[in-house]
């Protein structure tokens, strides 16, 4: 029996994040995007606040059908090998705002773990199985955090 396909949105979080969504079909997203912030700088918690509201104007948008969202997929990533000046507990917090955003309307918010859904390949590797699974053409309107909003999704299905 095939399983019944429920729409669903997937997203590559950051204070500038890419997301992907899955409204008609399994076989490729009806939609993808790129929201962006503006600041540089010290003010991660204005432009996270920022953040936060896009997706909740996202969720709100009218193409999207909230009464059918079965739920909302979203990059965790993990601690291991982190250099960075507290990168990694920004982006955990900047998830948590995402997940309360989805969560304030009603829809269930799941984490996918870096390790799960693409490992320690490059974005080189991850990109192209994206264009063999979807194709070019499909492929050309993807910029930045979207290759990995789609990637997520994919995983999501089973078809990464």
């Amino acid at each position: 029996m095939e399983k019944e396909f429920k729409p669903f949105l997937a997203i590559d979080p950051g204070l500038n994040f890419g997301w992907a969504y899955w409204g008609e079909d399994m076989l490729v997203p009806s939609r993808v995007g790129l929201e962006r912030t503006k600041g540089k700088g010290d003010n991660w918690e204005e432009r996270s606040l920022m953040a936060a509201n896009k997706l909740h104007n996202l969720l709100i948008d009218s193409w999207l059908d909230e009464d059918t969202l079965d739920r909302v997929v979203c990059e965790w990533p993990d601690f291991v090998g982190v250099t960075s000046k507290g990168g990694v507990g920004k982006l955990h917090c900047l998830i948590g705002m995402f997940a309360r955003t989805v969560d304030a309307r009603g829809i269930p918010f799941q984490r996918i773990p870096v390790r799960e859904w693409k490992g320690q390949l490059p974005k080189e590797v991850v990109n192209k199985r994206i264009e063999q699974r979807l194709g070019k053409p499909f492929c050309k309107q993807l910029k930045a955090d979207m290759w990995d909003a789609v990637g997520i999704g994919l995983h999501y299905l089973g078809e990464f």
